[in-house]
């Protein structure tokens, strides 16, 4: 709960009974929330699954804190009942002997070679089969690989932790503390550059194969997310082993400046601070560079939970979202989270009315229970779909690409279909 006990008053009766006591509000806490996202289940449209999953994210996330402030003031008040308060303290107490090769436990930089191997073969696959999302997707595995390798870095410089006043137990430490981190963005950043090649893998092969290859990644992103947390939980297991075995554990005091989980020192020039127990990294908020990341964090995430949920919203009820317009010159195809696609008359090649959509692989869309939209492969053919789960589908046809569209209801498509037929 990042407040500072003497070592001798961890086991005290009345510790244990806080500490007990907060393990069962979280057990309870997590046994509601769970039970609160049932209802999902049942719920087919996607902008109220959206919005409901971001409630019960955010009530986590404000259960977690209120929890944590809460359980702080009552150790505090037990800290103070007793007398067990310690002055705060500015100093940041290093092991000397830790400067020689701080980074004994960190992977080489050369690790990421792999995923960035994957990556540049991925992108150049996918380019070659589609050719116009080889600089989306490009820019996307460049921004990826940028972040994992810049957190490798981040950790690269964070200084070494002193714990204990025994040299041999912190460098234990600080090796697996380094070596469990830069494991994981090594092994995130490799899982990361798969998308490319498994979406070219996806477009190239059947449907039904297909499927079978976007399962078995969505299993290694599970293995690999189980094994994030398996991670951190021996790390913190190994952590607790060494410092039961010392008589001198020391960890710093300045609980002042540990503000329910937050860092707020101004006077201590890192941005990037590890936490005094456990393995995890936080951002000193005291600094100003600390403040605006935080900032531009929570107004991205903003940002993001608007855009996406106004347009599930309009894909959803908005009968007028998904639109053809048949113009004087051209054919306009327009709906949510998708791009809008003009074809002019000259370029279609074949209107067909289908009795259903064909089977296909998507490349970049949405599917959901109501809708299916945006860029996907039917066939060997680049395909942009504006279709409301309904039939009968129009299908217009150009050189190398095919749209299909369907109308709020049958005879609106047969209307639709008439129209152009007559126009082409």
């Amino acid at each position: 709960m990042e407040t500072t006990l003497p070592a001798e008053k961890l086991n005290s009766p009345l510790v244990q009974v806080v500490v007990h006591a907060y393990r069962r509000a979280i057990v309870i806490a997590t046994l509601l929330l769970c039970a609160a996202g049932l209802p999902m289940l049942w719920i087919t449209y996607d902008s109220l699954n959206f919005i409901w999953l971001m409630l019960l994210l955010v009530v986590a996330i404000g259960t977690n804190f209120s929890l944590e402030v809460h359980f702080i003031r009552k150790m505090t008040a037990v800290k103070n009942k007793q007398g067990w308060l310690a002055d705060p303290d500015d100093t940041i107490v290093v092991d000397t002997q830790l400067l020689i090769d701080p980074n004994q436990g960190l992977l080489p930089p050369f690790a990421f070679l792999p995923a960035v191997l994957l990556a540049v073969g991925g992108w150049w696959w996918l380019g070659r089969m589609i050719p116009t999302s080889r600089l989306f997707v490009g820019l996307l595995a460049v921004a990826t690989l940028a972040v994992f390798i810049g957190l490798y870095y981040v950790i690269q410089q964070q200084p070494p932790r002193s714990l204990t006043e025994d040299t041999a137990v912190n460098r234990r430490l600080n090796n697996a503390w380094r070596h469990t981190w830069s494991l994981q963005f090594v092994a995130g950043a490799t899982v990361v550059s798969l998308i490319p090649g498994m979406v070219a893998l996806s477009i190239s092969i059947a449907p039904e194969l297909a499927q079978i290859v976007v399962l078995g990644y969505l299993l290694v992103l599970f293995l690999f997310i189980a094994w994030v947390f398996f991670s951190f939980w021996r790390l913190r297991n190994t952590e607790d082993a060494e410092l039961a075995h010392t008589q001198t554990f020391q960890p710093d005091s300045a609980d002042y400046y540990w503000r329910y989980g937050i860092y707020d020192n101004p006077n201590d020039p890192r941005l990037n601070v590890p936490n005094r127990v456990g393995g995890n990294v936080s951002i000193n908020i005291g600094r100003p560079l600390g403040k605006v990341i935080l900032g531009l964090l929570l107004l991205v995430l903003a940002g993001v939970l608007v855009i996406v949920g106004s347009q599930l919203f309009r894909a959803d009820f908005n009968q007028q979202a998904i639109s053809l317009n048949a113009g004087a010159d051209e054919i306009t195809l327009q709906a949510p989270l998708t791009a809008t696609k003009k074809v002019p008359y000259t370029q279609v090649k074949q209107i067909k009315l289908l009795k259903q959509l064909p089977n296909g692989v998507r490349v970049n869309g949405v599917a959901t229970t109501h809708y299916r939209l945006g860029h996907y492969r039917i066939g060997k053919r680049d395909a942009y779909l504006y279709v409301r789960h309904n039939s009968p589908v129009i299908e217009l046809s150009t050189a190398k690409t095919d749209y299909y569209y369907t109308g709020t209801s049958s005879s609106e498509t047969k209307l639709t279909y008439t129209i152009l037929k007559n126009r082409v």
